[in-house]
């Protein structure tokens, strides 16, 4: 008899990293400094290495601290990188000087000698088990072997094997965290590059979750050691945290822009209800990483549009080369963002007016980019890093807010308007309600879209308690009208600002026939 019952197929082995190459994108571009704005490359890490590395100094008996600099740490993170897509194949790497000296935009070959003899005397230790694909490593290991070598043509390069150990654990990681390649070689602060791949890891899954650490456990994993061996919290933060965090993500005072692109993240303090209320843990929140501008398919512009937005930029006295984003970007933001071009046109020119007026302003919903940390990185990186930047945070805010200890100080009021108490105020006016039953019809301004409103009209705050549908019409290229409906819960108020706000979209707004 035939047996008609399917076989549930074996299970398929696992992807590791001997299957894929570990580099996304074109590692050439980290060493082009217009190239990294477009492209941005990026790095696998496995997990594994990335929560059991610890740091144990230069020399035997040496502090972890004393471990490399930020600009030592950022060329062993571009070896490591330039070795991956050979590693499953070779054990042994080459890097030109010259490629080395052009990722960290330095003329001076004598540093390049310099941080390389500092890879070869920091030692790590790694907590690898059979599982992770190799044995357990060694308690102290060498971070990498390196050598300094002139060959007969002239050309000097760094020759460089990793351990075994670690070899045989990134071709078997099958969780790994992506990393900006460009990022460690903007980092100033030497705990960035330890603290990073962390939240970069967090950054990466489907959902972020928080990252808690009890405070001398972040201390050990970063390798900071107190003075005569004592954690101290406030030493601590001042020295390690906060610097790292500054560096990667940009200063709240716009003192110094942001090294990482692809997410944001900073962190909160969790303290303990007992005398003196000592720390108990440290909070990271983690944005989504995403994708660069240049990985994202942009819709075309058209000559509504384009026209539109110069009309936009113009009346607001943008200035065009230093402070509007090109064509190409607003649409490769557009088409990452699903939303309108015109719209996000719109926003970029309410920021750079919000964040002109007054700097200290928070710029977005999420609240956590001020107007001057937009004009620090415009000043300093130019509008494409600017713009990038703010996509992060680029929905309208529910109104005016700034950070803890930035609001500006209250006016005093001197002088009390007296009030006639013959004049009697009609109450009335403000409690007529809406007839929520019939549908509002919004007829759009030429040129604007059903998904310009519909963004509109989801990021307008709604206060009312009673559903009413707005129904969208616009016309289309083609002469034909387009409806669609959108519920919402309106007040009078709300339906006022919304037409203050967004009149230039709104053509007309009235009760449906």
């Amino acid at each position: 008899m035939r047996n008609s019952f399917n076989r549930r197929p074996a299970d398929k082995a696992p992807i590791t990293g001997a299957d894929r190459s570990g580099i996304q994108g074109d590692l050439s571009a980290v060493l082009d400094k217009s190239r990294v704005e477009r492209e941005d490359p990026r790095v696998e890490r496995p997990l594994v290495m990335i929560r059991s590395v610890r740091y144990v100094g230069e020399t035997e008996g040496a502090t972890p601290a004393a471990a490399m600099s930020a600009k030592s740490h950022a060329l062993y993170e571009y070896l490591m990188a330039s070795a991956r897509t050979q590693i499953a194949s070779t054990e042994d790497h080459v890097v030109p000087f010259a490629d080395a000296m052009a990722y960290l935009e330095t003329p001076r070959a004598d540093r390049i000698r310099e941080y390389v003899e500092a890879i070869n005397g920091t030692f790590v230790a790694y907590d690898f088990t059979d599982e992770d694909g190799s044995r357990r490593a060694a308690n102290r290991i060498q971070l990498l072997q390196c050598e300094d070598v002139t060959r007969p043509s002239g050309t000097r390069v760094i020759e460089y094997r990793m351990h075994p150990s670690v070899r045989k654990v990134i071709l078997a990681a099958t969780q790994y965290a992506h990393l900006e390649v460009a990022a460690f070689a903007r980092f100033r602060c030497k705990y960035s590059a330890r603290l990073y791949p962390k939240l970069a890891y967090v950054a990466g899954l489907d959902e972020q979750h928080p990252l808690v650490y009890k405070p001398e456990e972040l201390a050990a994993e970063l390798g900071w050691v107190g003075k005569k061996g004592k954690f101290h919290w406030g030493h601590f933060e001042s020295c390690v945290l906060k610097p790292a965090i500054d560096d990667m993500f940009g200063a709240a005072d716009g003192s110094s822009g942001a090294k990482v692109r692809r997410f944001l993240a900073d962190y909160e303090l969790r303290r303990a209800a007992t005398r003196g209320r000592p720390v108990e843990s440290v909070v990271f929140r983690i944005g989504k990483a995403k994708k660069h501008l240049a990985e994202n398919q942009k819709p075309p512009i058209d000559a509504a549009d384009r026209n539109r937005i110069r009309t936009m930029f113009g009346r607001a006295k943008i200035d065009a080369a230093a402070e509007a984003p090109n064509e190409e970007i607003l649409a490769q933001a557009a088409g990452k963002l699903d939303v309108g071009i015109a719209l996000l046109a719109e926003r970029w020119t309410t920021t750079m007016a919000l964040a002109k007026e007054d700097p200290e302003i928070l710029i977005g919903s999420l609240g956590i980019l001020t107007g001057r940390q937009i004009l620090a990185t415009l000043a300093e990186e130019g509008v494409g890093a600017a713009f990038t930047k703010w996509l992060g945070d680029w929905k309208e805010p529910d109104g005016i807010n700034y950070r803890p200890g930035y609001e500006p100080a209250a006016i005093p009021v001197t002088e009390v308007a007296e009030i006639d108490p013959e004049v009697e105020t009609d109450d009335s006016e403000g409690d007529d309600e809406l007839d929520t039953s019939t549908p509002l019809l919004l007829t759009l301004a030429t040129g604007y879209r059903i998904s310009d409103a519909k963004a509109v009209l989801q990021e307008h705050t709604w206060s009312g308690d009673k559903p009413m549908t707005i129904r969208l019409c616009a016309l289309a290229a083609d002469g034909t009208q387009r409806e669609h409906d959108v519920v919402v819960k309106p007040t009078a108020l709300d339906l006022g600002l919304l037409l203050r706000d967004r009149a230039h979209i709104i053509a007309n707004l009235e009760y449906a026939a």
